[in-house]
């Protein structure tokens, strides 16, 4: 079985293993912090890796957040309008279900509780 891994992500991976490497090697001063400020390119792609990583993260915690507030509630006013249609469809489907035509006309069929309504 092939796993099929697209190259943005392999890039991606070898971008912040590279920036992990250099934090590392900063903070135990085996590379000095002084030659990674200096070389700028090192110093943007650090800035342009850390904002682009914070504002994915804060778009999935937004969802998720936004999910949780939003899937405690019960039913928005639209869906809870049409669930009381569903049912007075429903009420309307069995109700001409207790019609029949005969002869053009529309009867009410024998022995129904619509009947009796109607007689009285």
């Amino acid at each position: 079985m092939k796993l099929n891994i697209p190259p943005s992500l392999i890039v991606w991976i070898l971008v912040i293993s590279v920036l992990a490497a250099l934090v590392i090697s900063a903070a135990t001063n085996f590379a000095s912090a002084d030659w990674i400020m200096a070389n700028f390119l090192v110093f943007v792609l650090l800035i342009v890796t850390i904002a682009t990583l914070a504002i994915i993260g804060a778009t999935f915690l937004g969802i998720i957040i936004s999910h949780r507030i939003l899937s405690q509630k019960g039913f928005t006013p639209f869906e809870e309008e049409m669930l009381k249609m569903r049912e007075e469809v429903k009420e309307i489907k069995e109700k001409l279900d207790l019609l029949e035509i005969k002869d053009g006309k529309i009867e009410v069929k024998k022995d129904t509780k619509l009947n009796e309504n109607i007689k009285k």
